[in-house]
């Protein structure tokens, strides 16, 4: 669709050759500003302008609206249907990838610290034997709902998965996924909740209400935002405010799993931890070792089950970094 015009009067042009015009032979002249100052809109002159020309026949109005003539003997306006409105509505939809967890909309408490109802209404078992696997950054939720099927199947280790993301669009969307796939399995125990949430700001709140029932025992934190500029690295998920509140909501031996195909990202949340005490470093005090996909030995708990960063990841080439540690309160 061409661009709107101002013109001053209506007029109808379809060029029988692409014949470079001079200026001053394109008519009409468009006036700005009432008329102070009268110039040639720039697309006047365009050869891609002509050749669209050339190819429909177009017919600008005084009130602006580029239309074809069928549509205006029609009385139906293009602009209705129009292409970029719709490209629009489509880029609109596309959740963003990064996002400034400091900003203000996403420091507003998503949890009231005084009604964990939601708890009991997410979770058909409030304290199942295993307690609560907790994934921070969940995404779409795809990781959290193939560790389920995979326990679903053997009939093992029993959880209730919370799977948290920031960007509520993206929550919402694993709910929605995660509906469909509970209603072609209606057998399938009530134990897997996704919900938008910062969980630098609600981590406190969570852990409270979850204690209440039952127990966070698993926490998993897979490929966060690296976050590469010095400056944005104060708004990496793993700080020195959210291993304390880990610490003090979580009981002796809940584990936490990190992840990341950045080395500096797994290393600088490692040390974070190390450093803020109370955490065991279940790989080693070297911090040149990891959990490579050759040693799965701390990740036995994932059933095999990778998310899909790390496919792409191992599928090109490439490495991915494995550290865990355990909560001590003795």
């Amino acid at each position: 669709m061409l661009p709107q015009v101002v013109a001053k009067t209506a007029f109808s042009f379809a060029p029988t050759s692409l014949v470079p015009l001079r200026r001053r032979a394109f008519p009409p002249r468009v006036t700005h500003n009432g008329g102070k100052h009268d110039a040639f809109h720039p697309l006047q002159s365009s050869w891609s302008v002509l050749q669209l020309l050339h190819q429909k026949d177009f017919t600008t109005t005084s009130v602006g609206a580029t239309e074809s003539p069928s549509k205006l003997n029609s009385g139906t306006s293009s602009s209705a249907n129009s292409s970029p409105a719709t490209s629009d509505k489509k880029r609109n939809n596309k959740p963003r990838q990064h996002v400034n967890p400091l900003a203000r909309h996403h420091q507003v408490p998503r949890l009231s610290s005084d009604d964990p109802r939601w708890y009991k209404e997410a979770f058909e078992n409030e304290s199942p034997a295993n307690g609560v696997w907790l994934d921070v950054g969940c995404c779409k939720g795809g990781f959290l709902r193939e560790i389920k099927k995979k326990m679903d199947e053997e009939e093992g280790e029993e959880f209730n998965f919370l799977g948290v993301e920031i960007r509520a669009e993206v929550a919402e969307m694993a709910q929605d996924r995660l509906k469909r796939m509970m209603a072609s399995s209606p057998q399938s125990p009530k134990n897997i909740h996704f919900t938008p949430m910062n969980i630098n700001v609600d981590l406190r709140t969570l852990l409270s209400h979850v204690n209440q029932f039952s127990r966070v025992s698993v926490i998993t934190i897979n490929f966060p935002d690296p976050l590469f500029k010095v400056k944005h690295k104060k708004r990496r998920v793993v700080t020195n405010k959210f291993c304390s509140d880990l610490w003090e909501g979580c009981k002796d031996g809940t584990t936490i799993y990190l992840q990341s195909d950045i080395q500096d990202v797994v290393d600088d949340m490692r040390l974070t931890f190390r450093e803020q005490g109370g955490f065991e470093d279940l790989v080693g005090d070297n911090l040149e070792t990891y959990f490579f996909e050759g040693s799965r030995s701390g990740f036995d708990q994932f059933k095999g089950v990778k998310t899909e960063r790390e496919t792409s990841v191992m599928n090109n080439g490439g490495n991915v970094w494995k550290c865990s540690l355990r909560v001590t309160k003795k």
